[in-house]
């Protein structure tokens, strides 16, 4: 095993054993807080890696009562749950259709959220923050008498440059989990403020991902859609968590009736996600957002490919050519250590996805990959 690998697999085993995560990818003793570190050992060892979900146990837990209440607000339950077991709820706010129904719920049901922290990469005025710039933040105004207090993270571009002078950087610690990977990080502004064992961080994570297959509709967390925020300490991602699983898919029976009023699924096995649709929102319960027009958005990905565009353009408009050349130094061993032929083919390079579970959104039963798919996805016969 190349000596690089191992010292990077090491030291994310060591971080994860004495870490409070919710997922990690895992083969054997080794245990990864990278996708690409996994992928990586996946190749050089032809080793099989699995995504994991640390509340696996409590979820199914949950679960074993099968009955949904399409009524009942879970979200709400969820976040006095949490105020009663925390004395500080810290939540992350982008002025997305998640955060803002997050904050709405709270603030609406006389919920404490004690802070807010919102995060700003590069040239504050530059075109890919504009979201934040034009919705996070108007709404933090309308409600800044009810936040203790409101908190900018800047990556700067110093921060920036400082953090892909390791040519490791995109097999080192959390990070993007698709291509291209983005600048920035949550975890670079949170790891330096103090840790508060009576706190929880809370993201509003992805909305109902579904897989139709073999006729049953379930509901999956893939990896390729977790974020930067698996080492934050007391980190809830708001609608994977264990405790708040039935909002999950309370929102994919919403999203399937939803679908099956313009589509039918053709074959054995299709895949849907949601996109930022504003009548798409609308069914799934989320609260209004601000300034909604001017989301950079036609579609998930083409929003964070655009956001990640104008993150290079602000980079060459500033001359930060110093982060340029650490960001491509960065890629340049990314390309090397996976043996990339062509990073053009991004289909090519984003392979490899892999989920923890599957929920029949019918039955509650929940699967992992190796109960429901161990062959792969295999049509009935």
């Amino acid at each position: 095993m190349d000596k690089e690998l191992e010292a990077l697999v090491v030291q994310s085993t060591d971080r994860i054993n004495n870490g409070n995560y919710k997922f990690f990818w895992q083969c054997r003793d080794a245990k990864f807080d990278n996708r690409w570190l996994a992928l990586w050992y996946e190749k050089r060892t032809s080793s099989k890696i699995h995504f994991v979900s640390a509340e696996l146990p409590q979820i199914r837990k949950n679960l074993v009562d099968a009955t949904i209440d399409m009524a009942h607000d879970y979200n709400l339950a969820y976040l006095h749950k949490l105020s009663e077991k925390y004395n500080y709820l810290q939540l992350f706010f982008s002025g997305g259709y998640d955060s803002v129904t997050i904050l709405d719920t709270a603030l609406k049901n006389n919920i404490k959220i004690h802070e807010t922290l919102t995060c700003i990469v590069g040239d504050v005025n530059a075109d890919a923050n504009r979201e934040i710039n034009e919705l996070a933040l108007p709404y933090l105004k309308q409600c800044q008498s009810k936040i203790d207090k409101i908190t900018i993270l800047h990556n700067s571009h110093k921060v920036l440059t400082e953090y892909f002078a390791n040519p490791y950087r995109f097999f080192s610690g959390v990070g993007d989990t698709d291509f291209p990977l983005s600048f920035g990080s949550l975890s670079i502004g949170v790891e330096k403020r103090p840790y508060n064992p009576d706190s929880i961080y809370i993201q509003g994570a992805d909305k109902p991902q579904l897989v139709f297959y073999n006729n049953k509709w379930f509901v999956c967390h893939f990896d390729i859609a977790i974020n930067d925020c698996l080492d934050i300490p007391n980190m809830s991602f708001f609608w994977l968590a264990a405790d708040n699983i039935k909002s999950l898919v309370k929102d994919a029976r919403l999203y399937r009736d939803h679908l099956l009023t313009t589509t039918q699924p053709k074959n054995f096995l299709e895949f849907y996600k949601p996109s930022q649709d504003a009548d798409l929102n609308r069914v799934l319960g989320r609260s209004p957002i601000c300034n909604s027009e001017i989301t950079m958005n036609k579609g998930t990905a083409s929003r964070i490919h655009r956001k990640r565009h104008h993150r290079f353009v602000d980079s060459i408009d500033k001359n930060q050519y110093e982060l340029l050349a650490n960001y491509f130094s960065c890629m340049n061993k990314f390309k090397e250590v996976l043996e990339i032929q062509d990073l053009n083919d991004l289909s090519s390079v984003n392979t490899g996805v892999k989920a923890c579970w599957f929920i029949d959104i019918d039955t509650l039963e929940v699967f992992t990959p190796q109960e429901l798919i161990p062959t792969g996805f295999q049509k009935n016969r």
